[in-house]
């Protein structure tokens, strides 16, 4: 999925070390009973970035993310004294990814727009094809149940994992020694907050303000200025 943070994960490690890909778009509801059958699953869950290789088939943005650092080119994204680290900091920021695609479902269910661009297809066909947009909605909601807590505490969430980000930084650059798969991590944080420029990653006005938390834009302004300059340099 295009906008989807562990997307973004996902693909920029594998750009990072230089792993040749070609990215198939994935659209919720559309697109998912033709990649059950690719992946010869017709129950259960099935969600994106899946990465596949012939028989390798790889269903996380970090699992991803390690089989680039162990078969690609460049420096690692998972120093050997820091995969713990790295590790851990994954788990506990994952909430706040899930408390922002709640927010992010929530707000596209509300605007016309959002919903609209949304679809696959050239822009002129999209009016046509808007119950449809609406149904995507009501499935991605059921699939993930997006209501199961308020706004306010997925909020709250996400500002907790700003937080440990802002904590573990402490004014540098990088959270460790070196650029890591740590600070990719962390960014996907502050995309929960602001996504990346359009230069980095296009989507319509529309888009971007279903996934801007305005609640905790000027709290963590130095996050959204730190997250700019790691993208200018090591995106």
């Amino acid at each position: 999925m295009h906008l989807s943070p562990w997307s973004e994960r996902a693909r920029w490690a594998l750009d990072h070390h230089r792993v040749p890909y070609v990215k198939k778009t994935y659209t919720p509801m559309i697109s998912e009973p033709a990649l059950r059958l690719k992946l010869k699953r017709l129950g259960g869950r099935v969600t994106v970035p899946i990465f596949i290789d012939g028989e390798l088939v790889l269903r996380d943005s970090f699992d991803i993310a390690r089989h680039a650092d162990l078969h690609g080119a460049g420096a690692a994204l998972f120093p050997d004294a820091r995969q713990g680290d790295i590790a851990s900091l994954s788990s506990a920021i994952e909430p706040a990814l899930h408390a922002a695609r709640a927010l992010v479902t929530r707000r596209t269910a509300a605007s016309s727009d959002a919903k609209r661009d949304a679809l696959p297809g050239p822009a002129w066909a999209k009016p046509a094809l808007s119950p449809l947009a609406t149904l995507g909605v009501r499935y991605f909601q059921r699939k993930y149940d997006t209501d199961a807590h308020t706004a306010s505490d997925d909020i709250g969430t996400i500002r907790a994992a700003a937080v440990r980000v802002r904590e573990l930084l402490g004014g540098r650059d990088t959270i460790y020694e070196s650029f890591s798969y740590a600070d990719i991590l962390a960014a996907g944080v502050v995309y929960t907050i602001e996504p990346p420029a359009d230069n980095w990653l296009p989507m319509s006005a529309a888009s971007r303000d279903v996934r801007t938390t305005p609640e905790l834009f000027d709290e963590f302004a130095d996050l959204r200025a730190w997250r700019d300059a790691l993208y200018d340099a090591h995106r």
